[in-house]
């Protein structure tokens, strides 16, 4: 840069006329003293500024036990290469907020965490079967058969607070049970419901519009014929 600030000068019509040489040996010289600046800000004002690292007591292995996230965990590209590439057994997780309990640990590969928080599935608890319970069944649209198996009833609403005031457990494996309700499309429930409100909106007919009138008509004559 020096150096091109140089030969830029030496083009002006206003600057001292020098011979090529010399402003070559100019530009040389601009060089040089540009490197050694730099040079001496890098190795001599530079380390002044410099921070003395402390090296801190705790090992990587034993922080890694405690912290999920790691540089190895976070990174989903070294998490490809250890599954795909290098194949390790078991290879390094993706680290996602709130599924530490999914990390594998692999102390060859640099993974050491590893929790038993969730080791148990949460289905399998008291409180997450109550909480599947309630899951399906308000994901669920069940109607009971009349006796003649004809028309059928749609069940109670979803939000319902019957569910609540009774054991969703009972209530599950009744309605679950063979025959007890029908497993319905909501989206097709959606367009049939449509069709019906369609159906009793549209208008009446020619015909149907004469039957009325026809009705009225031989109303009006029985009453003349018993009149007289």
């Amino acid at each position: 840069m020096a150096a091109c600030i140089v030969l830029k000068y030496h083009s002006q019509e206003s600057a001292i006329r020098l011979s090529d040489q010399q402003v070559m040996c100019t530009m040389l010289a601009a060089f040089s003293l540009h490197v050694f600046a730099h040079w001496l800000i890098l190795f001599w004002i530079v380390p002044m500024c410099r921070r003395d690292h402390e090296d801190t007591p705790v090992d990587y292995a034993t922080v890694s036990r405690e912290t999920p996230c790691s540089w190895f965990s976070a990174n989903p590209v070294h998490c490809l290469r250890s599954r795909y590439i290098h194949r390790h057994d078991p290879p390094c997780d993706h680290y996602f907020l709130g599924k530490e309990h999914l990390l594998k640990r692999n102390p060859k590969i640099g993974i050491y965490f590893e929790s038993d928080a969730a080791a148990v599935s949460p289905r399998k608890e008291e409180g997450g079967r109550r909480a599947m319970d309630y899951w399906w069944m308000g994901h669920r649209r069940t109607s009971d058969a009349s006796d003649d198996g004809g028309a059928v009833r749609a069940d109670r609403p979803i939000g319902s607070s019957s569910w609540h005031r009774s054991g969703t457990s009972e209530l599950l494996a009744a309605w679950l049970s063979p025959g007890s309700f029908i497993q319905t499309n909501p989206v097709q429930e959606a367009e049939q419901a449509m069709e019906v409100e369609g159906q009793e909106q549209l208008p009446p007919t020619a015909e149907e519009s004469r039957l009325p009138e026809e009705g009225a008509g031989s109303a009006g004559s029985g009453q003349e014929a018993r009149g007289s």
